[in-house]
């Protein structure tokens, strides 16, 4: 706490003094831009040690963003600072470049293996939070079902669409990741906007209205868990120009599978995941 206490004073002051002394009395020998650098090293190693997490994380991005060459650990310290202040996403990406930039290093194969545990406790804990959070909004009914890729269910039509796509493109399935399609679910509505691709029994009354659209207030819904984990969920649309059965099988983790029939359609499946509904404020 005192090395912590005497490197915080010297950072304010930017001052250091001859060894043996304590450095915030100094008002001579002002420190250049690595002579500062240094003190937020030491300093943030001084609240690492003594776990005030927090203050060593803000030092430690500091030390990084500035030189980080002459402070290889920094990084490590950093994304392990961002996984006990409860960032692990963050802390992912600091330990993988440390992990990337260090992994020749013979001198730093113990540091290498505290990254490599650091990172296996990141990964694990994104993994439980989303099992946590896909239970909570799946079993709340507020979830979004974000499609990235649809299948249609007549492969030669698939085909005869992606040839006339740039690079004639040749496959089942359609990449959607440049455009945004979704199904949101809510206690009280269940709303569509997704692309549809292969035969229509009836042909659009205007020019907005190809692809799936709805917006459902009068729905049956259904859930059960799957036989090994996640869910199968069936809605049952009453009151859309269209009957829709969309059949959506969720993964623990928020990957998720819809199937879509209609009364007026073909079948097709989309591939996507969950995310909780976003609170708009007025």
């Amino acid at each position: 706490v005192t090395a912590a206490y005497y490197y915080d004073k010297a950072l304010e002051n930017g001052a250091l003094t001859a060894a043996g002394k304590v450095p915030y009395f100094s008002t001579k020998n002002r420190v250049d831009s690595s002579g500062v650098n240094e003190l937020r090293y030491q300093l943030a190693e001084s609240y690492r040690l003594y776990q005030n997490y927090t203050m060593a994380e803000t030092l430690y991005k500091q030390v990084v963003e500035a030189n980080e060459s002459d402070y290889p650990l920094a990084r490590l310290w950093y994304g392990l600072c961002l996984r006990c202040n409860n960032e692990p996403s963050k802390a992912v990406g600091q330990l993988e470049l440390f992990i990337s930039s260090n992994k020749d290093i013979k001198e730093n194969k113990r540091y290498a293996t505290i990254a490599a545990n650091e990172l296996k406790d990141c990964l694990f804990a994104i993994k439980q939070s989303k099992i946590a959070t896909t239970a909570k909004i799946v079993e709340a009914k507020t979830y979004t079902f974000v499609a990235r890729s649809a299948t249609p269910l007549n492969v030669q039509d698939i085909s005869a669409i992606m040839s006339r796509m740039p690079g004639n493109m040749q496959g089942g399935t359609i990449n959607l990741n440049e455009n945004y399609y979704e199904v949101k679910v809510t206690p009280d509505s269940v709303i569509a906007f997704l692309p549809y691709y292969g035969r229509s029994f009836t042909a659009p009354i205007g020019q907005n209205e190809g692809g799936v659209k709805f917006n459902s207030k009068k729905f049956d819904y259904k859930s059960t868990k799957g036989r090994k984990r996640g869910w199968d969920i069936v809605i049952d649309t009453k009151d859309a120009k269209e009957n829709f059965r969309l059949a959506l099988n969720i993964g623990d983790e928020g990957y998720a599978t819809l199937s879509l029939n209609s009364n007026a359609k073909q079948s097709i499946t989309y591939q996507g995941y969950l995310k909780e509904n976003e609170n708009k404020q007025n």
